[in-house]
């Protein structure tokens, strides 16, 4: 399996290269910057037959890296829609925020926590423990021969992104 880590910009490029080279991919949220990028990717995962599933790692908030609150946050309270209506498209959604000078979006500069279990080795990232959970979730999936993974299907990371 390939973690796909890179910036947001790259996730569909990156991605293609190792799904065109028939492996499994874990790619960091978001899949890519477009509805037309995230189909291009789950028809190359489809057509070579490998894995593909998407996780969140947060990046900065710079509108040119493809972050910021919607993105990086954001994709979890659509994920919640999608789960609660079944998948069905909404007719529209609407949200306020707060623009930054870069242009990037953010959230309301409220500061929570969310305690992570501890981890049982060192760590390269602060709170990277949380990853093992996606990267258990692609380990289950595969070991049962699937391909994506009923918690987070490639149909919804279509969905959170079609905007037409």
């Amino acid at each position: 399996m390939v973690h796909v880590g890179v910036l947001h910009t790259e996730h569909w490029r990156v991605g293609l290269l190792f799904l065109k080279a028939g492996k499994n991919v874990l790619c960091e949220k978001p899949f890519a910057m477009n509805s037309r990028q995230v189909k291009d990717l789950v028809a190359t995962a489809k057509n070579n037959n490998v894995f593909l599933m998407e996780l969140h790692i947060p990046r900065s908030v710079e509108k040119e890296l493809g972050s910021g609150a919607l993105l990086d946050i954001g994709m979890y309270c659509l994920q919640f829609v999608l789960m609660v209506f079944n998948g069905e498209r909404s007719e529209s959604i609407q949200a306020t925020g707060v623009l930054l000078d870069s242009e990037g979006d953010a959230m309301n500069n409220k500061e929570l926590e969310y305690p992570l279990p501890e981890p049982g080795l060192p760590l390269n990232f602060d709170n990277s423990t949380g990853l093992r959970f996606e990267a258990e979730e692609v380990r289950q999936r595969l070991l049962k021969g699937l391909k994506e993974s009923p918690r987070m299907p490639l149909a919804d990371s279509i969905l959170l992104r079609d905007n037409g």
